[in-house]
């Protein structure tokens, strides 16, 4: 029987808009407050309790009721309350089903689109050992990763979370800088093979601490460590997730912890895109696979850092690199072909190196069914669209990725893309202003600006974003346009809007606008080149 001491020792909790307070037997939402009865407390928290399974009438009145006998209409009346209770807090959040003969089942039509939003900040490094830094960052990186694998919770992006690092914000800023409920914080501690991590989850709506848990662990047990981490937020956060949904989390451990250091120490060089550290992680993710070879965030990592070899042409043998790449990333998929995280780097390495968008859009796809709050995976995606040519659901996308990721370095990246996805939509002001809004350059951005201001009647802005091009590419523009766009119609589209830029005279379709955008858009001037590998128009 669930007592009315169990109910008083129950934390508060909210299913979207709606904030239950057990303890208190309070419902609150958009429709006002309602203090519930106590057994209609008891029913409703077991059938959401159930996360979506049947709950039979003989268990309602067994855990309700216990042994008081009470007939059927205490059950329909309890049932009835809770219906119209929750509807009118929240309207259409929360449906009962009845089952003839059987029960009922509570389902929440929230899950759809309106997922508990979460953070978790840069953990504090307590052995203040500089050397170990690296291992704590990996660690918060695995963490969220496994968050993500929890269909029910929409986690911020790694690099959104490590761009507060230092920056001595509370979990309160930092969860409206991000734009999220809850944010998980701790630190770490490594002594040799022993590792303490103690972590806090803090609701910032009521700014309380609604749990926390410190774990010792021996080095061996690192993804044990990460799982159970991921397993007890998940369920602290939103008590209705559903077990199936909650074992998405679990993944295979990693036996070689060499090879996981090693890993850890390759990922900051391959992300700064520059030859010698992207050389230097190729090096060290060699020795990796070589006491790991079936380390499939290895195998695809290594990909990655072939293609942006054989992409920027940093090796005389491209080919042999290209060749290399295509191998890793075939076994990638062999031997982690559920992580989305390694989907999203194979998605983007075969369209580096083999130019199969085909596939890159099924990966993607196919990342995002399993982890839906992957920030990288959308943003992969809306590229794989932009250069199939269908901008509508590049920006989608892409938006979606800007979101899940909405103040990293990546973030500026993604934003200058959605602009790309906009002048393939013909929007060409709009496009302008969200490319403008960037630092991110890269020589296909320069030939989409070039056409933008072709199209706007701008031929000297367009004529220095060629210039810019140029100095910065071995190909002619319309080598790079014919060697980098795969679809036809993208390439009709640069290539017009570069040739109503190179006219001497204002001309082109948008002549009549060129007044009023010169007035209010400011052409960018001196941009940095972005980090990225991926240069796409």
């Amino acid at each position: 029987m669930l007592k009315l001491t169990d109910l008083a020792a129950r934390a508060d909790f909210d299913i979207g808009s709606l904030h239950i307070s057990p303890a208190r037997r309070l419902i609150e939402g958009p429709g006002g407050s309602i203090r519930v009865e106590p057994i209609v407390m008891k029913v409703f928290m077991v059938l959401l309790e159930a996360g979506g399974r049947v709950v039979t009438r003989d268990e309602l009145f067994g855990i309700a009721w216990g042994c008081v006998v009470v007939g059927d209409d205490s059950l329909n009346r309890a049932i009835g309350q809770v219906r119209r209770i929750a509807g009118e807090a929240a309207p259409g959040l929360i449906e009962i089903e009845t089952i003839p003969r059987t029960g009922y089942r509570l389902t929440l039509t929230w899950l759809a689109g309106e997922l508990p939003t979460i953070a978790v900040l840069p953990f504090a490094n307590s052995g203040g050992n500089p050397d170990q830094q690296y291992f704590v960052e990996g660690m918060v990186d695995e963490i969220i990763s496994a968050l993500t694998r929890v269909r029910a919770l929409l986690v911020i992006s790694y690099e959104s979370s490590a761009a507060l690092n230092g920056k001595g914000t509370d979990a309160k800023q930092a969860a409206a800088q991000v734009g999220v409920r809850y944010i998980l914080n701790g630190s770490v501690r490594r002594n040799g093979s022993h590792i303490r991590v103690s972590t806090k989850l803090v609701d910032t709506r009521h700014s309380v601490q609604i749990w926390s848990e410190s774990f010792d662990y021996e080095l061996k047990d690192i993804f044990e460590l990460q799982d159970r981490i991921a397993l007890e937020v998940a369920a602290a956060i939103e008590p209705s997730v559903h077990d199936a949904e909650v074992r998405r989390v679990a993944r295979e451990p990693v036996d070689n912890l060499g090879a996981y250091d090693l890993y850890l120490r390759a990922a900051p060089l391959r992300a700064t895109c520059r030859k010698a550290e992207v050389m230097e992680a190729l090096d060290l993710l060699e020795r990796a696979l070589e006491l790991d070879p079936n380390f499939g965030p290895a195998l695809a990592q290594s990909a990655g850092c072939h293609s942006q070899v054989f992409e920027n042409g940093w090796n005389g043998n491209g080919q042999w690199h290209r060749r290399q790449g295509l191998a890793l990333a075939e076994r990638a998929l062999r031997h982690a072909g559920e992580d989305a995280a390694v989907l999203a780097q194979v998605a983007n390495a075969v369209m580096d190196l083999d130019g199969n968008v085909a596939q890159a859009i099924a990966l993607t796809g196919r990342a995002i069914a399993i982890n839906p709050g992957c920030a990288r995976a959308w943003f992969v995606s809306g590229l794989a669209h932009l250069l199939d040519d269908d901008p509508d659901v590049a920006v989608q996308h892409l938006q979606t990725a800007a979101r899940l990721d909405p103040i990293s370095a990546m973030n500026d990246v993604i934003r200058a893309h959605i602009g790309v996805g906009l002048f393939l939509k013909r929007d060409w002001e709009g496009a302008l202003s969200a490319i403008c809004a960037t630092s991110h350059r890269t020589i296909r951005i320069h030939l989409t600006l070039a056409a933008i201001y072709g199209y706007l009647s701008m031929p000297q802005e367009s004529q220095k974003e060629i210039a810019l091009f140029r100095a910065r590419s071995p190909l002619s523009v319309e080598d790079m346009i014919e060697a980098g766009i795969p679809q036809a119609a993208s390439r009709m589209l640069l290539l017009e809007g570069i040739r109503l830029g190179r006219a001497s005279r204002p001309s082109g379709p948008c002549l009549k606008n060129r007044g009023r955008r010169a007035a209010s858009l400011q052409p960018y001037r001196s941009g940095s080149a972005s980090p990225q590998s991926r240069e796409l128009p």
